[in-house]
């Protein structure tokens, strides 16, 4: 599978991602799929691309939450000066 899947983008198991490079990933994990031969690897893989979705999905939000509070940080200080 090692050689389907190749190498990650990520430069550790621990850095931190955006929501562009996990849908690189799951972009990566489709691909991998449609050249699977084995319906377990293809099903793993298929998991994978959803995770990865998932995550994407979930770090925009985040992103989004944190520039909301910095703006409303930005506000704060401003009323109070």
């Amino acid at each position: 599978m090692a050689e389907i899947l190749g190498t990650p983008t990520a430069s550790s198991a621990y850095s931190v991602m955006s929501a562009e490079d996990y849908l690189q990933m799951a972009e990566h994990c489709r691909l991998a799929k449609e050249k699977a031969t084995d319906d377990f690897i293809r099903y793993y893989l298929e998991r994978m691309e959803h995770s990865y979705r998932v995550l994407a999905s979930s770090e925009a939000v985040l992103t989004e939450s944190k520039q909301a509070q910095a703006e409303m940080g930005e506000d704060r200080d401003k009323k109070g000066s």
